[in-house]
C-alpha cells in the first residue's frame, strides 16, 4: 500500500469519525427532554446515519470470521456496559431518588430483560437495542454480500424485500435484541455500502440528496427504529438523503482542525457515549438545570470514561470489545514489542 493510498484512507476514516461525532450530538439532543422540539426532526435520520456509516466501512469477510469479529466489537460491549449501567443506575438512584429501571436485587427481573434487550430496555438502557440490531443486520448483510455483488439483481431483490417488510411490520413489534429494526437496518447498511462506491462524486450526491429531501419531507412521518416505528415509504429515502448530506459535509468539516478534533474524538468514542449518555441525562437533570450544560456533560463524561478504558489492554478487550495483540514473551524479555 503506497503512502498516498494510506493518506487517503486516513482522511476517509477522519470523515467518518466526524460524521459519527455529529451523529452522537444528534443522538444526545434527541434523548434530552428539554430539546423535545427537536426530537421529531432528529429521529428522522440520527440512528439510520449510524447504520449507513457501518455500511460505508463495510468489507465482506468469511461469514464465521465476520460474525465473530462483530460479536466481539458489539456484544462484548453490550454485556459490559449493561452491567456498568445497571450498577451505576442503582447506586446513583440512592442519591437522586430517581427509581432505577432495573432493580439489581431482583435478577429474575433484570437478567431476562438484558438478554432479550430491544424494546424491553428503556430509560438508562434506551439505546442498547442498537448493538444487537447492528450485529444481526450487519451479519446478515455480510452473508448476502458473500453470495452476490452489491448491485446484483438478487442483492437488490433482498434489499427491496427488507424494505417491504419494514413498511408492513406493525409498530411496537417486540422482538429480541432490536431485531424488529433489522429489515430497515439492512436497507441502510446497503445504502452505506453503495455510497462508498460513489462518495467522491460529492456535487452530484448533494444535488440528488437535496432534491430527495425536498420531495420526501412533506410525506415523512415519525421514525423510531427502536419501537419500531418506520414511518411511511418516504422515510427511508429521506433518512438516507440527510445522512449522505451529513457525510458529505463531514469531508469539509474535517478540514477545520479545531472543529474536527472534537468531533473525531466524539466519533471514536461513539459506542461508549451511546451506552452511557441516557444514564447521565436521567440522573444529571437533578443537579444540572441548564439544558446545554447537561448536553455537554452527557457527551464529555462518557468521552472521559472511554479515554480511561483505552488506557488498559484488559478494558480494551473486555469492555470496549477490541482485539488487543498479546505481548510476545520473548520480545518482552528483549525489551521490544510484538509487531
Amino acid at each position: 500500500m503506497t503512502a498516498q493510498v494510506k493518506q487517503q484512507l486516513k482522511i476517509r476514516d477522519s470523515d467518518i469519525d466526524v460524521a459519527r461525532g455529529v451523529g452522537m450530538i444528534c443522538v444526545v439532543l434527541g434523548h434530552r427532554i428539554q430539546f423535545l422540539e427537536l426530537k421529531y426532526w432528529i429521529f428522522l435520520f440520527h440512528m439510520p446515519l449510524f447504520f449507513i456509516l457501518s455500511g460505508l466501512n463495510f468489507k465482506s469477510r468469511a461469514i464465521r470470521s465476520y460474525s465473530f469479529q462483530k460479536a466481539r466489537s458489539l456484544i462484548v460491549p453490550y454485556i459490559s456496559y449493561a452491567s456498568i449501567v445497571l450498577v451505576l443506575d442503582n447506586i446513583i438512584s440512592l442519591q437522586t431518588v430517581i427509581k432505577p429501571y432495573l432493580d439489581w436485587p431482583d435478577p429474575h427481573f433484570f437478567v431476562p430483560r438484558i438478554l432479550f434487550g430491544g424494546p424491553l430496555l428503556v430509560a438508562a438502557f434506551a439505546v442498547f437495542w442498537f448493538a444487537g440490531c447492528l450485529f444481526i443486520s450487519s451479519s446478515l448483510f455480510n452473508a448476502a454480500a458473500n453470495r452476490w455483488p452489491l448491485f446484483d439483481y438478487r442483492m437488490l431483490a433482498t434489499v427491496a424485500g427488507c424494505y417491504a417488510v419494514a413498511m408492513i411490520e406493525p409498530a411496537g413489534l417486540k422482538l429480541p435484541q432490536g431485531s424488529a429494526a433489522v429489515p430497515l437496518a439492512v436497507v441502510f447498511i446497503w445504502a452505506g455500502a453503495a455510497l462508498a462506491l460513489i462518495r467522491e462524486r460529492r456535487a452530484m450526491l448533494i444535488v440528488l440528496c437535496l432534491a430527495t429531501v425536498a420531495a420526501m419531507l412533506p410525506f415523512a412521518r415519525a421514525l423510531d427504529m427502536r419501537i419500531p416505528l418506520n414511518g411511511t415509504i418516504g422515510n427511508p429515502p429521506l433518512a438516507i438523503a440527510i445522512s449522505v448530506l451529513i457525510v458529505s459535509a463531514s469531508s469539509y468539516i474535517a478540514r477545520i482542525p479545531w472543529v474536527a478534533r472534537g468531533l473525531i474524538a466524539l466519533g471514536q468514542a461513539s459506542l461508549t457515549i451511546m451506552f452511557l449518555h441516557c444514564l447521565i441525562l436521567i440522573h444529571g437533570r437533578t443537579v444540572i438545570s441548564d439544558r446545554y450544560v447537561l448536553l455537554v456533560a452527557a457527551l464529555l463524561l462518557p468521552l472521559l470514561v472511554h479515554w480511561l478504558l483505552e488506557r488498559s489492554a484488559f478494558t480494551q478487550r473486555f469492555v470496549l470489545g477490541r482485539r488487543v495483540p498479546r505481548p510476545d514473551p520473548a520480545g518482552r524479555l528483549l525489551g521490544i514489542s510484538k509487531a
